[in-house]
């Protein structure tokens, strides 16, 4: 596939009808489990270019966008996501140009969270989670846009990769790393690094140039940072007691803006200084974050998961430069993850739905192009049960386990289920003798009060207990593990995408994972050399009809 020369992808139409897999369901729920045989391929340790990967192609993103980038004419608009893909858009009616892939392995690896285009969008650089599995240290990927293509990658990088910028004269790449990495500088010609600050005591989350070449940078250990044209730190400011997560400076570059991860807050700063000059109204917001920031001329806005009714996520814009009055756009049901200011006016922005969409400069909602996906979060608190033996069932289409839908393996049916049927098994917490606590949107779970260590950066996202065998299924960002009754990891299944809910029949012999790409995974529990083995996967469309 395009580039990528290390990996076969393998792509389905999201037309692709259920019943291709459905002997595959018959054959191993009701003939006996034989672990190992349906599951995807598996790549060797430190080789990325053994096995294969399935993947559903909607046409869209699958997973939540993180960053979008644009050329300086405002013609193509670039998306990374956590579904490992790159996507070229027209600016202007939304349309499909592309998708650029990169190498990838089970659970995180191939995980894109940064990208940067040139100015004439001839290139395009991606990192995140890429290149971690086999030993180069993290990669960043250079794709020739026209082509379509690989054309060259950076390995030996220190940490993941949040996010990426190119200067505004075209002659330098930055790049903002993980953990206490810091920043780095690279020549956007050679790509021979010119500038690095470890000097960070946190990762850092964003990073933005000024139309003169200054660079500034928002890092969790609560600093924001100022540097010259020649990468030499100017100033360094704590201006509020959140967690910075994006900067913006304004076109002129007099001011910068800041967001926080963590509160309905925005400061604006000098930009050449860095000391607080005002803090815009939040008045009307219910909760949440106003986390990305970005400038529409001499307009303000932000977002992020702020919302004012708790269904909608908003997008504020503040007139004056903040000091204004502001309006509201309703963008997104899931978080706003970046905002970005468009060439000739507007803003786009990306989201969790998974999606991304533009809001003209008069702050109307010109297009949002969200994705094909069933939204699986909170599904516990709706519909979601599994028959005894695992060949029925039902599932909530939207967050919180509405519109329901029941699915038939023996009927090979996908129908609106509006009443449940009786006697399915629902996910539990808790079961005889064992109870998980700390489990929804956590990173810190506890099965009878005893810490279950997860991978770094990894939140647990749903729970059930297997009663007859007193243990845990443990749904990830990452996987699906099986625990036993104090906590300790027994197995575990590496996943494309977070488990936003898990469910398990009467025996514990058979679950089934809600995950955030849209598709259902029925697992096979058995105490084998794989005690938790994928069986096959169904990915229902987003229209209840495919």
């Amino acid at each position: 596939m395009a580039g990528c020369p290390t990996r076969q992808n393998v792509r389905l139409r999201c037309g692709l009808r259920a019943a291709v897999f459905l002997w595959a369901v018959f054959g191993l729920l009701l003939g006996g489990f034989l672990p190992g045989r349906l599951g995807p391929g598996a790549a060797l340790a430190g080789d990325a270019s053994a096995g294969a990967f399935l993947r559903i192609e909607t046409g869209g993103h699958t997973a939540r966008v993180n960053r979008l980038a644009s050329d300086a004419q405002g013609r193509l608009i670039a998306s990374v996501s956590n579904d490992k893909t790159l996507r070229l858009w027209s600016r202007d009616s939304g349309e499909p140009l592309g998708v650029l892939r990169v190498p990838m392995e089970a659970g995180d690896e191939g995980a894109l969270y940064a990208v940067a285009l040139s100015a004439d969008g001839s290139l395009a650089v991606a990192a995140g989670n890429t290149g971690t599995s086999w030993g180069d240290g993290v990669t960043l990927y250079l794709f020739d846009v026209k082509a379509q293509r690989l054309k060259a990658r950076l390995p030996g990088q220190p940490q993941v990769l949040n996010d990426l910028a190119i200067s505004p004269d075209g002659r330098f790449v930055a790049g903002a790393f993980g953990g206490t990495a810091g920043l780095r500088v690279w020549d956007s010609t050679s790509f021979r690094m010119v500038a690095e600050d470890t000097g960070y005591e946190a990762r850092v989350s964003a990073l933005a140039f000024a139309p003169d070449g200054r660079l500034a940078t928002a890092s969790f250990d609560g600093n924001v940072r100022l540097y010259d044209a020649g990468f030499k730190q100017k100033a360094k400011r704590n201006p509020g007691k959140g967690l910075p997560y994006s900067v913006a400076f304004s076109h002129d570059g007099s001011l910068l803006a800041v967001g926080y991860a963590d509160q309905t807050r925005v400061d604006v700063l000098s930009g050449t200084d860095l000391k607080t000059r005002y803090s815009p109204k939040t008045t009307g917001i219910a909760g949440g974050s106003f986390a990305a920031v970005a400038w529409d001329g001499t307009t303000l806005v932000a977002a992020g998961t702020a919302t004012q009714d708790g269904t909608r996520n908003v997008v504020r814009r503040w007139a004056e430069a903040g000091k204004g009055a502001f309006t509201d756009v309703a963008a997104a049901r899931d978080s706003v993850t970046y905002l970005l200011a468009l060439p000739g006016g507007g803003v786009a922005f990306a989201a969790a739905d998974p999606g991304w969409g533009v809001i003209d400069p008069a702050g109307r909602l010109q297009f949002a192009r969200m994705g094909d996906v069933a939204d699986y979060r909170d599904i516990h608190l709706g519909r979601f049960g599994l028959s005894d033996d695992g060949l029925v069932l039902e599932f909530g289409m939207e967050q919180g386990g509405r519109r329901p839908m029941r699915f038939d393996v023996l009927a090979r049916s996908l129908t609106p289920a509006p009443e449940p049927l009786p006697g399915l098994n629902r996910p539990a917490a808790e079961g005889p003798g064992i109870g998980v606590a700390d489990w929804r949107n956590n990173r810190a779970p506890k099965v009878n009060g005893q810490p279950v260590k997860l991978d770094s950066g990894e939140w647990a996202r749903s729970v059930t207990v297997l009663g007859p065998q007193r243990r845990v299924l443990l749904g990830g960002e990452f996987s699906l593990r099986l625990l036993d009754s104090a906590g300790a990891e027994l197995a575990r299944a590496e996943v494309p995408a977070a488990v936003w809910g898990v469910v398990a029949s009467s025996d514990g012999r058979v679950a089934v994972a809600a995950l955030g790409d849209g598709t259902l995974r029925w697992y096979a529990l058995s105490g084998g050399a794989r005690p938790v083995a994928e069986l096959v996967e169904l990915f229902p469309h987003r229209d209840g009809r495919r």
